[in-house]
């Protein structure tokens, strides 16, 4: 069963909120449903300009959507938008991959992955009319350096990490009715090339194909909404509740550091064209396996399996009330 995914773009009225969101009722599961939720989906990430802030932490930006109000009319929508940082990935190379790297071009290669970072970020809309507050349904990313600041240059290899991380909707369980509170729950699919697990350390390894979760809850502390990371890992077995965003220094600092080799060059031989991730680690706050927190929804009495009842669990780990064994 494929995912169900909706676009609501509606007004029922003047007071009425205006929606700009691609709602998730179901998220896939399968391999073969998850590969194909990332295939049909157009939300790419969104690249963050050179020379933009790294955030826009209050509601100072505006833009504006066609929507259908009432009776099929043409409206516009304005709203307000937050652009938060929550995911940082971190890039690195063994030393017998650095040995291997083309001489000429070294030193460029190796500075560019100890300087920058990828920033994973959420835009967060409120309504210009109403003032409700809810996630957008693409994600943005960012260049950052590790002392530089303001946002960076995208190498074309950065380019494809992020045409690669695509958002496949809000997830919104079917039953829930259709509010700014509901629309909190962003979900997006992550695609890599990975080493097969036996060819971790080969020099000419083995690749597969790769798909993770990213996912963020908005959550209201006080006047704001604070947004929480997960991500998912070793083929969406675990589910790790990252750490808050903080500006990192290095890549041991970031969400994810993925060391990586590269396996095609340019015609030149000289900048990188393809790569593979020889490994993944991350900095979590915890840590939980997807077979816990299926038990976890089990004993709540809920239909379904985690990723059924996402938005719950997602709350859940918030809160502090699911414990490992």
């Amino acid at each position: 069963m494929a995912a169900a995914v909706s676009f609501v773009s509606h007004a029922s009225g003047a007071e009425a909120p205006r929606w700009v969101a691609q709602v998730l009722r179901r998220l896939p599961h399968s391999e073969a449903e998850i590969a194909a939720a990332f295939s049909a989906s157009r939300n790419a990430s969104v690249q963050v300009a050179v020379g933009d802030p790294m955030e826009l932490a209050s509601f100072d930006q505006e833009t504006s959507y066609d929507v259908t109000a009432a009776g099929g009319k043409k409206e516009k929508a304005r709203f307000q938008y937050a652009r938060i940082p929550v995911f940082t990935y971190g890039l690195a190379l063994t030393d017998a991959d650095q040995q291997n790297l083309p001489a000429v071009s070294k030193g460029t290669i190796l500075d560019r992955i100890n300087d920058n970072y990828i920033c994973m970020q959420i835009r967060v809309h409120r309504d210009m009319v109403t003032g409700a507050v809810y996630l957008y349904y693409k994600p943005f990313a960012a260049v950052g350096s590790y002392t530089l600041e303001g946002t960076q240059e995208f190498t074309p290899l950065m380019e494809d990490s992020v045409r690669d991380c695509r958002g496949i909707g809000l997830f919104v369980k079917s039953g829930t009715p259709v509010t700014a509170e509901a629309f909190r729950t962003f979900v997006a699919i992550s695609k890599t090339m990975a080493v097969v697990d036996e060819d971790r350390d080969a020099l000419k390894p083995r690749e597969r194909e790769n798909y993770e979760f990213f996912i963020v809850r908005g959550r209201p502390a006080g006047d704001s909404l604070e947004l929480h990371a997960f991500a998912t890992d070793e083929d969406r077995k675990v589910l790790n509740y990252v750490k808050p965003f903080a500006a990192p220094k290095n890549a041991d600092d970031c969400s994810v550091k993925s060391t990586m080799l590269f396996t095609q060059y340019t015609v030149a031989k000289q900048s990188p064209s393809a790569k593979v991730v020889r490994f993944v680690s991350l900095n979590e706050r915890h840590t939980f396996s997807m077979a816990d927190l299926d038990k976890f929804v089990a004993n709540a009495g809920l239909q379904g399996d985690a990723l059924d009842n996402l938005t719950f669990v997602l709350d859940a780990i918030i809160d502090g009330k699911v414990t490992t064994p």
